[in-house]
């Protein structure tokens, strides 16, 4: 496995290399890629003190689980899911589900100057994403303790009381089965406030509410001041709703077009959970 993901990494890496801007050269990905994974083999009680930390790609990154921070790593720099092109050195970026930060650190690899505003609910995870842009000097971000819905107000916020920093936290119940689920009071607000001149990138991993954000924005007119995005669709967290064609007609009529990855191991099995990431572009750029 990590010979493949290896592979991936320096394949990502030479797609990239005619861009303007690529981030970290392959070997250095690589490395810190392999640094962590000889960590979580070694240590297989994963952290939950909020003072863990370590050294990642010239950052001290503080985080709650090593595991998720391998996952985070692999995802956002091996994977190089949220890379885009743009020949600005500033552009507008808006993070929705940012975590602890993971994800704010690469925009800042790939555009020094880009300016970011980043959303992230949980209460604990947000304390740290914080940390992690004080401590690393970061410019030019703003983060906000926040939900994203479609309207304001006090909502229930569902994880896992047994994971630490678990990545599936979600304004849904259906997102989680057993009785380990757990629910925090969390304020809501709607992304089409933030959104009042043109955006570079939009991030949009917010576990199930990606539907109820993107009517917003499309109702508010908002969508066509966006130019590229990457969403993360959930597709069958309540089993019965089959919505993945109204994410395309939002997208279709605001004048997108679109890429989607979306793997799922055989054989196939009805109203299964599943995970896509849909990258949206204007059509006319």
């Amino acid at each position: 496995m990590i010979v493949a993901d290896f592979i991936q990494i320096f394949r990502n890496t030479r797609y990239l290399s005619g861009k303007k801007s690529i981030g970290l050269p392959s070997n250095i990905i690589a490395k810190e890629y392999f640094n962590l994974s000889i960590k979580l083999l070694l240590n297989n009680s994963p952290g939950s003190k909020i003072d863990n930390r370590l050294p990642i790609l010239g950052y001290e990154i503080e985080y709650l689980e090593l595991r998720t921070l391998k996952y985070l790593f692999e995802e956002i720099f091996s994977k190089q899911n949220y890379y885009f092109y743009t020949e600005k050195e500033d552009p507008i970026v808006i993070d929705c589900g940012s975590n602890i930060g993971m994800s704010i650190l690469y925009f800042k690899q790939i555009y020094p100057k880009s300016k970011i505003i980043g959303f992230e609910p949980s209460k604990v995870e947000f304390e740290i994403l914080a940390n992690n842009i004080k401590n690393n000097h970061l410019r030019d971000v703003e983060v906000f303790n926040l939900g994203l819905a479609e309207d304001e107000g006090i909502r229930p916020l569902f994880y896992n009381s047994n994971r630490s920093g678990s990545l599936s936290m979600s304004l849904l119940e259906e997102r989680f089965q057993g009785n380990e689920t757990c629910s925090t009071a969390i304020e809501t607000t709607c992304l089409s406030r933030y959104i009042n001149s043109e955006v570079d990138f939009l991030k949009l991993d917010i576990e199930g509410a990606e539907l109820a954000v993107l009517k917003e924005l499309d109702e508010k007119k908002k969508l066509p001041l966006i130019k590229e995005m990457v969403i993360e669709y959930h597709h069958h967290i309540k089993q019965d709703h089959d919505t993945l064609s109204t994410v395309f007609s939002i997208l279709e009529s605001n004048g997108f077009g679109y890429q989607v990855s979306a793997y799922i191991d055989g054989p196939f099995k009805k109203q299964k959970f599943q995970d896509m990431l849909v990258f949206a572009y204007r059509k006319n750029e």
